[in-house]
């Protein structure tokens, strides 16, 4: 009697077993990748959001773009994709209050292929190939600069054959020309005051727009010089510090207009969006003027004219007070 108990707890168990496996098999919470539909993306792209373009000053500028095909198998035919601009692209984007609101850029400033092939075989690197690489031809004479607007070219992904989908939030990468009201090209007519170290600077004189007679100054040079004030966003523009257009000389400053039109002076980059200078400050201690009397600095909107006073300290310790008054040309 024992040997038949035994054989049946085997066939029991055994039967259990395979009514488990079967359940797992079926369970919804196992996903059959070979099932999902292959789906058209474009890299690099983050959903409503846009990249600050940046112009090379040439006639012509180009834009890299590159699709993939995800999925559990790379393409074993090759697929054609069909290109262009989605308006509800820039919609999504628009829905992100903090920005200026997008437009679409203006079809004569732009040249998009009508299709990109995803050829089947292998990449450069001998895997199965998923990619496909396109060039889009900006023409710089017919980008508009108008300040305030927020022109938006939405490449995208417009149409695939069938067996494929085109991702509905990674389908399109949206490039934004956005000049603040404070772009532009301008000419400053200053003073830099020289301090042997810090502490031989006083304080300023409002009256004299100069620093305190009690100071001890090293030397008062001309700060005269001619710079571009770059948009980084609707408050926000960068420009070169003092003298010297290349930015290997002292760096550049973030120069931000608050709603007094006081004008807040800082180092450090306000976006993460490649819309900044590089490098930034090259000076220590940059920023604006310190110590009694400091004024603030301020934008004028109707002459277009900035009103800076900023200070650093060299390498070697020596102090520096600046002026600048920069009207827009």
């Amino acid at each position: 009697m024992k040997s038949k108990n035994i054989s049946f707890n085997i066939v029991l168990v055994t039967l259990v077993t395979l009514v488990l496996a079967s359940a797992c098999l079926k369970d919804d919470r196992y996903i059959d990748f070979s099932a999902v539909t292959p789906t058209a993306i474009i890299l690099g792209e983050t959903p409503g959001t846009a990249i600050a373009a940046t112009l090379s000053g040439n006639a012509t500028d180009t834009i890299a773009v590159t699709v993939t095909i995800t999925g559990a198998n790379a393409p074993s035919s090759n697929v054609i994709l069909n290109l262009g601009v989605s308006q509800a692209a820039i919609d999504v984007y628009n829905k992100d209050t903090s920005h200026v609101a997008g437009v679409m850029l203006p079809s004569v400033a732009y040249s998009i292929p009508a299709t990109v092939t995803v050829v089947a075989g292998k990449d450069k690197l001998g895997n199965n190939n998923r990619s496909a690489t396109f060039k889009v031809v900006l023409t710089e004479a017919s980008i508009p600069n108008t300040p305030g607007v927020n022109y938006v070219l939405p490449i995208a992904i417009t149409g695939a054959p069938s067996g494929y989908l085109v991702s509905s939030n990674q389908g399109a990468i949206l490039y934004n020309f956005y000049h603040n009201p404070y772009d532009g090209a301008y000419t400053s007519n200053g003073t830099r005051w020289n301090f042997n170290v810090a502490t031989d600077y006083a304080g300023w004189d409002p009256v004299a727009k100069a620093p305190l007679s009690s100071s001890s100054i090293a030397a008062a040079i001309p700060w005269s010089f001619t710079t571009n004030v770059v948009t980084i966003n609707a408050a926000n523009s960068w420009a070169h510090i003092g003298q010297g257009s290349a930015l290997s000389f002292l760096g550049a400053q973030n120069l931000k207009v608050n709603a007094d039109n006081t004008v807040t002076i800082t180092s450090t980059c306000p976006a993460n969006d490649g819309s900044c200078a590089s490098p930034l400050t090259l000076v220590a201690a940059f920023g604006p003027l310190q110590g009694p009397g400091a004024p603030h600095s301020t934008y004028n909107p109707i002459t277009k004219t900035f009103d800076l006073y900023y200070q650093w300290t060299n390498s070697n310790g020596t102090f520096r007070v600046c002026h600048d008054v920069m009207v827009h040309q």
